[in-house]
């Protein structure tokens, strides 16, 4: 019971960390999607702020160029001021978005390193939770098995006298076939008392019992027939040959479905039927000649789920 207890209170921390582990996950994929998007967002608007820049320096490089040609005196500088003036007055929209877009950039700029230390702290407090996870599960594997093995000592222990009933029983069973065996062993008692061995003999039914009895093996002997295409007889099981088969189906059959079921059932060119688990009955009626002609046709495939359980024995003399 302690045991139990001790392995009761693991579980219950395995799935409170489980839940935890749920909620900081979730979290986690919340914080990393934000981070994703600011830095996505950060990359697109710095793509349109630097095209917004490269169209305002082209018209200030070429209004600049016009300044010149008016007024030869004017230095490079003082040439591109001006220009720089024009393009503020006449293309005030395109400077305000400029702004615009590089406030936002700022403001994103800002919030990404705030957003990756909230990410990296949610997934090292992720880790950590992960890694207790893993711990208490391994330890709460050693108290199940702790108590599975209790658990069976304890079994036993309460089992013992059942046990021993179950083996006196086999035990009876066993002798009671060989008291058979033996008194065909002797001969009736002599006038003066004294047994006389015969040549004793087992029958097949006999040696069966006496095998079932002691190693539970049932045996079957299957000698059944089929013919080939020349009409000889073979052994389906040919001689020397043991197969190890454990009780209970070995696998099932699968049923498709066949032509007449799929094309014809329901088009009232023929009749359809559906028989056992799969076979198609068509019925077909021709008018000339009369006559009314029947197929019967299935699909079907065999399986063999337990063939790693079955033994197959070559048996040399």
């Amino acid at each position: 019971k302690e045991l139990q207890a001790k392995a009761k209170s693991t579980a219950q921390q395995v799935a409170a960390l489980d839940r935890q582990i749920n909620t900081a996950n979730s979290k986690h994929l919340a914080l990393g999607k934000e981070l994703s998007d600011a830095q996505s967002k950060a990359e697109s608007t710095a793509a349109e702020l630097e095209s917004v820049n490269e169209q305002l320096d082209s018209f200030v490089k070429r209004r600049a160029e016009i300044e010149k040609q008016r007024d030869s005196s004017l230095t490079p500088e003082a040439a591109n001021l001006k220009a720089q003036e024009f393009v503020g007055q006449h293309f005030a929209s395109d400077a305000a978005k400029a702004s615009e877009l590089q406030g936002a950039l700022d403001k994103l700029q800002q919030s990404i390193p705030g957003l990756t230390a909230k990410y990296t702290e949610q997934e090292s407090a992720l880790t950590g939770l992960k890694d207790q996870h893993a711990a208490l599960a391994a330890q709460l594997a050693t108290e199940e098995q702790a108590v599975t093995r209790q658990s069976s000592l304890a079994q036993y222990l309460n089992g013992e006298d059942s046990m021993q009933a179950y083996f006196n029983k086999q035990a009876a069973g066993i002798e009671k076939a060989y008291a058979k065996i033996e008194a065909r062993h002797f001969y009736p008692r002599s006038p003066c008392g004294e047994r006389r061995r015969s040549m004793g003999y087992l029958t097949n039914d006999e040696a069966k019992d006496v095998i079932a009895s002691t190693t539970g093996i049932q045996i079957v002997v299957y000698d059944k027939l089929y013919a080939d295409e020349n009409g000889a007889s073979h052994k389906f099981v040919p001689d020397g040959y043991v197969s190890f088969i454990p009780e209970g189906a070995l696998g099932k059959t699968a049923y498709g479905t066949t032509p007449e079921e799929a094309d014809l059932a329901g088009s009232g060119k023929a009749d359809v039927a559906i028989v056992n688990t799969g076979v198609a009955i068509t019925v077909e009626t021709t008018v000339h000649p009369v006559n009314v002609n029947t197929y019967a046709s299935e699909i079907v495939l065999p399986s063999f789920e337990r063939m790693d359980e079955v033994a197959v024995m070559k048996v040399t003399a």
